[in-house]
């Protein structure tokens, strides 16, 4: 009876890890989460950026601290592509009229987004496909003390 036991735990804990790893991993980058707006054809796109820079603590030495920084992004029209979240184009006149107002996106550099981002996202969220060159500078790492350059 116990040996049936434990096989059978041994059976249902394979099957429940095998099914987790037959999952699909995302094949793209994550989208950015963004805020985006229209003015007279030029969308604008306000971009949260994390940086690193050295601050000085509450005894005075200093730390590497994460701040968030907000870059905006300025584009014609014409250079973003728009859909929804099932993966259908949006038209110009239908984005036009979502951009109205300031909303958030996600935002995405290589095209559409995988399906596995978009399971956390509501339905109906836009999502944005700018240029690569837009796209703002990635920070370098902060020097560490004693390292050697390279």
């Amino acid at each position: 009876m116990r040996r049936t036991f434990l096989g059978m735990v041994v059976v249902f804990v394979s099957v429940g890890g095998l099914r987790a790893d037959d999952r699909p991993l995302p094949k793209s980058l994550p989208p950015t989460v963004a805020r985006a707006s229209l003015d007279v054809g030029t969308v604008t796109i306000h971009i949260p950026v994390f940086r690193h820079e050295l601050k000085p603590d509450k005894g005075g030495r200093r730390i590497i601290a994460m701040v968030v920084k907000e870059e905006a992004v300025r584009l014609e029209l014409t250079e973003v592509k728009a859909f929804d979240t099932r993966g259908r184009k949006v038209d110009t006149e239908a984005l036009r009229d979502r951009l109205k107002a300031e909303t958030h996106v996600l935002l995405s550099y290589d095209g559409a987004v995988d399906p596995y981002y978009l399971e956390v996202v509501k339905e109906g969220t836009l999502v944005l496909v700018v240029p690569v060159e837009k796209r703002p500078d990635i920070p370098q790492a902060l020097p560490v003390a004693g390292a050697k350059e390279r």
